[in-house]
């Protein structure tokens, strides 16, 4: 596989992961049968999705690098 179909790769990862979160927070906050989540519990979430955020952003620097030495 070449570097620039790893990072792809690796991206739609991040990418499924943060969709993944993002329905779990949503349908946590939408759903009046489950107890609502504790300070902590988001504050972790939040912490997780800035950590994805910067992961995508580094692999699209990585990425956009790449396919400049393509070019």
């Amino acid at each position: 596989m070449t570097v620039v179909g790893q990072q792809s790769g690796e991206l739609q990862s991040i990418a499924e992961q943060i969709k993944s979160h993002a329905e779990q927070t949503r349908s946590t906050f939408t759903d009046e049968s489950r107890p609502q989540f504790d300070h902590r519990v988001i504050e972790t979430m939040r912490t997780e999705l800035r950590n994805l955020s910067t992961q995508v952003s580094e692999l699209s620097t990585e990425l956009e690098s790449s396919l400049r030495l393509l070019n």
